[in-house]
């Protein structure tokens, strides 16, 4: 199996505690409030200084957070810009700090989920806009 990604300098420096790697595995108590919808977006993880970048998925959003793949353990409390392609369109980006990370059993990925801290109102009405394109996008394809 391959190693995890290793994170920037910038990231290691963080004094973080890391979770469990099974910690949010059967967690009976998921904090999450909002509706997740399914989502399968690219993405970039970006280091605060902006002197690295961790490649993942995007595997679900909400209005509060998102969850993304990648192949590097990120601790809790690590802030960060992350970027979410959309095909045809400006990246989204979106700050947000990093909740849990743990190892996908089976994998070399890592399951981490980011809740949403916009910096300006702007970047929480875009967040907001985003989230309301993926609902509507996966209402219509239902629809059909």
């Amino acid at each position: 199996m391959k190693q995890p990604e290793e994170l920037t300098p910038s990231a290691r420096r963080l004094k973080s505690p890391h979770l469990e790697p099974d910690a949010m595995i059967s967690n009976p108590q998921d904090r999450r409030t909002q509706e997740r919808l399914d989502l399968l977006e690219y993405a970039l993880i970006l280091t605060p200084e902006g002197d690295g970048v961790l490649r993942s998925i995007v595997s679900d959003v909400s209005i509060g957070g998102l969850q993304l793949r990648c192949r590097a353990h990120i601790p809790s409390g690590f802030r960060t810009l992350i970027q979410v392609g959309r095909l045809g369109e400006e990246p989204m980006k979106v700050t947000a700090v990093a909740v849990y990370s743990r190892r996908i059993e089976g994998t070399d990925l890592f399951a981490t989920g980011f809740r949403v801290t916009p910096d300006s109102a702007g970047e929480k009405s875009s967040w907001g806009r985003f989230v309301h394109e993926t609902f509507r996008r996966q209402a219509d394809q239902l629809a059909s």
